[in-house]
Parts: structure tokens; C-alpha cells; sequence
């Protein structure tokens, strides 16, 4: 499918702030205030897990500041910027799993609950999407688009839809397939670039929605 033309680049520690700023914005009000409050606890966890995501980054997960060494799980932060103040306006959270396994324990990746967070609805609210992706994607190594968002000031420009086909080229570059858990309103979405609502794996997520795109062959340079 036709996408639009914004360049999707690597975001950077500098950028941590608006990231987070950015999170509360695109996902509040939500079911989820009351696990990730959007003001004192639930905004320094996630400047917290930024921060390791954004350190993470590059081929030996071990470099990262306070992440436990996991070399088969490579993480990606990705920005689309606004093209007249560098401002990131979208952000997404991928991740590149040799297996299943690293994936598999969220908790390797995602900071603890802090004093002020509800850590018994954070731990179901992970557990119950790491059961239904590992359900779905078994032991082999795939794509995991975990998070995509984008600022409200900057909807309707085609944002999701240039950091779902880095996502996808990306996975047909490894010959892999990919993951991500979605939310019921932008299944429809998801579908356009590929992705199948995994019906026959049982849902345990509350929230979201398990849907998976098979590997495909990578696509040759200047192919239709």
C-alpha cells in the first residue's frame, strides 16, 4: 500500500522529554490512568523506561544501563519529526527477537512499578499480553512493534502507517514475521499492512487485540 513520504529516524536521549510528554498525550484518558498515572509515578516510570530503551539500542542489549544482558533482543526507538522545529511528533518501540524468549519476559525490559503505581494491574495488564504473543509467535525470532503513538497536534498525517511499513520492511529484510498487540480501533489499520487478528490463539489481554504478520520474502530494490 501507498505510504506516505516522512522520514523515519533513529530518536535520540535528547529527545526523552518529549517522548514522554508525548505517551500521556496520545494515550490519555485511558483504562490505564490508574496503573500509569499521568501525573508523578506513572510519568517518571516511563521517562525511567525510555531512558533504557533509548540506551538499549545497537546490536548487544547488555550496553544498556540497567538492562540485564540479553544479546538475542535488540531494541529500536523510532521518530518522525516535525520538519520545521526537529520536534518528534510520532514515536515508536520495536524490537528485534531472535526468539521468543526475551520477549517473552516483559519484565526484562520494563522498569518495576514505583511507589504511586497499581504494580498488581501492571503486572496483569504485561503478563496478559506477553501469554497471547508468545501464543501466537511460539519460539521463533520476529519483529515486535510494541509501541506506536503519536502527538495529537500531528494525527491524520500518515505517521502510523510510515513506522508500520518500517516495521514490515524490516521484517521482510530478515525474512521474519512480526507482532504487535492492538487496539480494537486501530485493527483496521493494522490489517492494510498486513496483519491478521489471531483468533485461534486465546486472548489474555483486557485491552488489546493479538495480530500477527507472516513472514514474507524481501521485496528486491525498485520492485512494485
Amino acid at each position: 500500500m501507498a505510504v506516505p513520504s516522512v522520514k523515519v529516524e533513529p530518536a535520540t536521549p535528547g529527545d526523552l522529554s518529549a517522548i514522554v510528554t508525548m505517551y500521556f498525550d496520545a494515550f490519555s484518558p485511558s483504562p490505564l490512568d490508574s496503573v500509569f498515572p499521568p501525573d508523578g509515578a506513572g510519568r517518571e516510570y516511563h521517562r525511567l523506561a525510555f531512558a533504557k530503551f533509548l540506551a538499549w539500542e545497537g546490536e548487544d542489549s547488555s550496553a544498556a544501563a540497567g538492562a540485564r544482558p540479553q544479546p538475542e533482543l535488540q531494541c529500536r526507538v523510532l521518530a518522525i519529526r516535525d520538519s520545521s522545529t526537529g520536534a518528534p511528533q510520532s514515536i515508536a518501540l520495536l524490537w528485534i527477537a531472535q526468539s521468543s524468549r526475551g520477549i517473552r519476559d516483559w519484565s526484562q525490559r520494563w522498569p518495576d512499578a514505583l511507589p504511586g503505581m497499581d504494580g498488581d494491574a501492571m503486572v496483569r495488564f504485561y503478563e496478559g499480553m506477553a501469554r497471547q504473543h508468545h501464543a501466537a509467535m511460539g519460539e521463533e525470532g520476529h519483529i515486535y512493534l510494541e509501541i506506536i503513538m503519536t502527538h495529537s497536534s500531528a494525527r491524520k498525517q500518515g505517521h502510523a502507517s510510515a513506522l508500520l511499513a518500517y516495521a514490515t520492511e524490516l521484517a521482510d529484510e530478515r525474512g521474519v514475521g512480526a507482532y504487535l498487540d492492538a487496539d480494537e480501533n486501530a485493527m483496521g489499520l493494522y490489517q492494510r499492512h498486513g496483519f491478521v487478528h489471531r483468533k485461534d490463539v486465546r486472548r489474555t489481554s483486557e485491552f488489546m487485540f493479538p495480530m500477527a504478520r507472516a513472514a514474507r520474502q524481501c521485496r528486491s530494490m525498485g520492485s512494485s
